[in-house]
């Protein structure tokens, strides 16, 4: 009996060892994983200018002067397009469309970096907000 239990007893010993063994490697893993993270921020220009069409429209929910230098900025640079049509047909889609909100952002994300669609619009791509008709006008008056 007391060879079964010295042999259950160096059993759980090693179990024991073997744990903390694995602890310690992932615990130095993890701390060497986290010095070689690096962050890098970017800005999506997409979803920065749909933001800033909608601002000069001012949807009230992208008129926000919290970041006073940012929308001063903003205001300063391209505030001489303001009676844009582009802008002056996002003010009329907003009434009738109810464009606003996050379907300013679903229209940039399926919008390709130089600002052409990913895909082509349907009655429900970008958003069924949007609808194709709508969409297709909107990318016409942002090249003139």
């Amino acid at each position: 009996m007391l060879g079964a239990l010295t042999e259950v007893t160096m059993n759980l010993v090693a179990m024991k060892v073997f744990f903390c063994g694995i602890i310690l490697f992932f615990s130095f893993a993890d701390i060497n994983a986290q010095q070689k993270l690096t962050i890098t921020a970017k800005v999506n220009k997409q979803v920065e200018l749909m933001s800033i069409v909608a601002r000069l429209a001012e949807y009230k929910e992208y008129v926000n002067n919290q970041f006073k230098t940012y929308s001063g900025d903003v205001d300063r640079y391209f505030g001489k397009h303001k009676n844009h049509e582009l802008i002056e047909f996002a003010k009329k889609i907003r009434q009738s469309n109810g464009i606003g909100f996050e379907r300013i952002t679903a229209m940039a994300a399926h919008l390709n970096p130089n600002l052409t669609p990913k895909v082509p619009f349907t009655e429900t791509v970008p958003n069924k907000s949007w609808r194709k008709k709508t969409a297709e006008e909107f990318f016409k008056l942002k090249d003139q």
